[in-house]
């Protein structure tokens, strides 16, 4: 889905930059399990896990737009998968006494759910020209400062 997207949104060059650094991130995660080594720190056009979890979580305050149902069909059925693939993950490395094996690539495939959350959501402000796309510095200090409507 990462790879359809890709070539469909390719006219978004911000957009493209995003979905390459996905589907790299979904690459490291099936070597990281596959090898059983660690998931290396990973960034998501150039945003930490712990800045994508706040911009999802929090959009209006750091984004300047609300959270949203999806209309960025494509984009939503790239999340879906996401979930569905963290999902199977957690019924593998999540055992009956609830001892969790590879939290790293558990982490990951959440926050991985959280931007293309947030790239619909900036998709969405693009496409009702809500403002220009913000570079990683600006949500970083959006994040920073308490959000676009921090006072």
């Amino acid at each position: 889905t990462a790879v359809w997207l890709q070539s469909e949104l390719s006219a978004m060059a911000s957009a493209a930059h995003w979905l390459a650094d996905i589907r790299s991130l979904l690459g490291n995660i099936m070597r990281a399990d596959a090898l059983d080594i660690p998931l290396a720190v990973q960034e998501i056009a150039g945003l930490t896990a712990d800045e994508l979890h706040r911009l999802s979580h929090q959009p209006l305050k750091f984004l300047g737009h609300d959270h949203i149902v999806p209309d960025v069909a494509l984009l939503n059925l790239l999340r879906a998968s996401v979930r569905e693939t963290e999902i199977t993950a957690a019924k593998v490395f999540i055992g009956a006494d609830y001892h969790v094996q590879k939290a790293d690539l558990l982490q990951a495939l959440n926050r991985l759910s959280s931007a293309v959350y947030v790239l619909m959501i900036l998709c969405v402000r693009q496409n009702r020209h809500q403002g220009e796309w913000p570079s990683a510095e600006q949500l970083k200090q959006s994040i920073a400062r308490g959000g676009t409507h921090a006072h």
